[in-house]
């Protein structure tokens, strides 16, 4: 199951670590490292230069890969530190409509959350979240429990719908292009957080667009390979100029390239170098067609061990995951263990790194899978988990 290229020694992490959360904040490769260490150092040696008329230069190389590889014209790319980021400068940019709502599931993001809550609370508009019960049964259930929500008109017109490619807790990919179509059939407007998208998924944005999306954000520092701080903003042609930063700068008004590109000093690097980050994951052997085919198995299998420990269950079905999956463990075994946040710090104790939460009612471990990471990695993980939750919890042993 390994993939050629995918040597833990390419990466920054370290090899000490049993690592299965790329899902967080990504890893980089070391040669993606090297090169921003190299660019830091030009823009300190010539700063006002690297930072004036080689930055617009830089920056334009680099809009047109991510562009190339994410389905946009390079002049619709707006860079972003990330997709919260992103996700905010569109909150700020709309004229909301008093007592209309913004729509989103339960497993939203929970920094996308806030603030759809706090532009509802300054606005007038309503935040309308709906649960999206687990486990997950198939597309269907979302796409009727969206469907049902949009159409609630006792709540409220609803005026936008912000809905995730993958969410954030529970590692689902989401039936986004139906679910744009559908808002786009009623009229309303959709925002798609696609912050795990890029890379994990054959992101067309544009494609995205004609589905029904008026607004994508999503990052480049977790499948792409990108230095942390890197995301991307897109808004369809009839909205871009509404649209602009969070941090109004010198060319308010002058398109997403010029609005985008130049935010105050924030550290331009990462941006900067997320089309060659793309290009050196394409670089391993068999390209991006073979690390998403390796990812998707090894995700799919950890899945199924995790499932060999008893009462373990997967949020939703195997054919809606991605690069990641999501697990809930036994409620009152994981509750004699401590709970949530005990089972982390114990399993951080033996320096496994997997994210452990409350969610819903239920405790929630997520794991991802890279390219650098063994089948053995997750069987220690399902040694140790079996550990924590009790004699009881008795484990299968590999098939």
């Amino acid at each position: 199951m390994p993939l050629p290229g995918g040597d833990i020694g390419r990466w920054a992490l370290d090899p000490s670590w049993t690592f299965l959360n790329h899902g967080s904040f990504g890893a980089r490769l070391r040669e993606t490292l090297d090169a921003q260490g190299r660019l830091r150092e030009a823009c300190e040696a010539q700063p006002v230069a690297f930072l004036a008329p080689e930055r617009e230069d830089r920056l334009a190389a680099s809009r047109e890969r991510v562009g190339r590889f994410l389905g946009m014209a390079a002049d619709e790319v707006g860079f972003v530190v990330n997709a919260t980021e992103g996700v905010n400068a569109v909150l700020r940019s709309i004229a909301w409509r008093p007592g209309a709502r913004i729509v989103a599931l339960d497993h939203v993001y929970n920094a996308v959350r806030q603030a759809a809550r706090e532009i509802a609370t300054r606005s007038g508009a309503i935040y309308d979240e709906r649960p999206l019960p687990m486990p997950v049964a198939d597309d269907e259930t979302v796409v009727e429990i969206v469907r049902t929500a949009l159409d609630d008109d006792a709540a409220g017109p609803a005026q936008l719908l912000v809905i995730d490619a993958v969410t954030s807790p529970t590692a689902l990919v989401l039936p986004v292009e139906r679910i744009c179509g559908l808002a786009r059939d009623r009229g309303v407007e959709v925002l798609v957080d696609a912050a795990h998208a890029p890379g994990m998924l054959e992101l067309d944005v544009r494609a995205l667009g004609r589905a029904g999306a008026t607004f994508v954000t999503g990052n480049l520092h977790k499948w792409c390979g990108a230095p942390l701080a890197a995301g991307f903003l897109w808004t369809v042609p009839e909205r871009r100029a509404e649209v602009h930063p969070v941090a109004i700068s010198h060319f308010l008004g002058e398109g997403v390239v010029r609005e985008f590109g130049w935010q105050g000093t924030r550290d331009m690097t990462p941006w900067i170098l997320a089309g060659d980050a793309i290009d050196h994951l394409g670089a391993i052997e068999g390209g991006w067609d073979a690390i998403r085919a390796h990812n998707r198995a090894l995700v799919r299998w950890a899945q199924t061990r995790l499932g060999a420990i008893d009462g373990v269950r997967p949020v939703g079905p195997a054919s809606m995951l991605g690069f990641m999956a999501t697990v809930i463990l036994p409620r009152e075994r994981a509750a004699a263990a401590g709970g949530g946040e005990a089972i982390l710090r114990a399993l951080l104790a033996e320096r496994i790194e997997v994210p452990v939460m409350d969610f819903a009612g239920e405790v929630l471990l997520r794991v991802s899978a890279q390219v650098y990471n063994r089948p053995a990695q997750y069987e220690r993980l399902v040694e140790v988990l079996g550990r924590l939750l009790g004699p009881s919890a008795s484990v299968q042993p590999p098939g």
